[in-house]
């Protein structure tokens, strides 16, 4: 299982990331509560769902850690495709602003959360 972004003709295919990641959507809902206490909810059909999706990798490889580094400078702000660790395609953007890797465990590898979001229709 792997995970994969691409941009353009650039990619990076990273291994499957660890548990614990999130999923967040947004659908634009309204839900007011009128005085008698009922919930209203109101949600247009044109109005789009945001997913964000914050993913963590541990990273063993150097050249991979580069690779990301640079694709992940490249892509900022960019539309990029993912082909996450279940097989699930989707467009999206890359909301890391900065790039961080942590090193883990006696520099034998480095850590970095990537939080992307898809807007749907």
């Amino acid at each position: 299982m792997s995970f994969t972004v691409t941009y353009g003709i650039h990619s990076v295919e990273l291994r499957s990331p660890d548990l614990g990641n999130t999923d967040t959507v947004k659908t634009g809902a309204v839900v007011r509560q009128t005085r008698g206490g009922d919930l209203k909810g109101y949600k247009s059909s044109e109005w789009p769902k945001v997913t964000n999706r914050k993913y963590s990798f541990i990273i063993l490889n150097e050249s991979v850690k580069d690779d990301l580094e640079d694709f992940l400078n490249l892509a900022k702000g960019q539309l990029v495709s993912i082909i996450d660790y279940d097989a699930n395609a989707y467009d999206g953007y890359i909301l890391n602003s900065t790039v961080q890797f942590i090193t883990i465990v006696r520099d034998i590898g480095w850590t970095i959360e990537l939080e992307t979001m898809e807007v749907t229709p």
